[in-house]
């Protein structure tokens, strides 16, 4: 049953096609830093001494993990892990393998108010006894939303 979707209207969804994938593997935080940097965009950094929205704020500390979104389509993920930073890419494409749904959340960075998160998530469907069954597969920070 899976495949093309065309048609099924999808109540607060989109059909999407989505691709993630691997950018580059650092070997010091230093040099991941510098490369998300080049990248520009905006997001959220989780260092060793704080969490912070990026550019804006100048974080102590050495980068654990980052969310950026580079535009609307786009984002970058980088994870630190068996002492090794990874970066991976995740740019939304036209198709009709995935749902999509936009939510945002509180985030726990500075400001009055906080600003929200907004994160896409991206539905597949998974064959299950003859039916497909749509699970959440991929979540992607694509920006704020400030509150007013």
């Amino acid at each position: 049953m899976s495949g093309k979707h065309d048609g099924i209207p999808v109540p607060g969804g989109t059909w999407c096609g989505l691709a993630v994938d691997p950018v580059r593997e650092f070997e010091s935080a230093t040099e991941a830093e510098a490369h998300v940097r080049a990248l520009g965009g905006s997001g959220w950094v989780m260092t060793t001494d704080a969490v912070g929205r990026w550019p804006a704020e100048n974080l102590a500390g050495v980068w654990l993990e980052a969310e950026i979104a580079l535009d609307e389509r786009r984002s970058v993920r980088l994870q630190h892990a068996d002492g090794r930073w990874r970066l991976w890419r995740y740019t939304e494409t036209e198709g009709h393998d995935r749902v999509v749904f936009e939510d945002t959340v509180c985030s726990s960075l500075p400001g009055n108010p906080s600003p929200r998160l907004r994160y896409r998530t991206y539905w597949k469907a998974r064959p299950r006894d003859g039916v497909d069954v749509y699970e959440p597969r991929v979540a992607r920070f694509c920006g704020f939303k400030e509150e007013v």
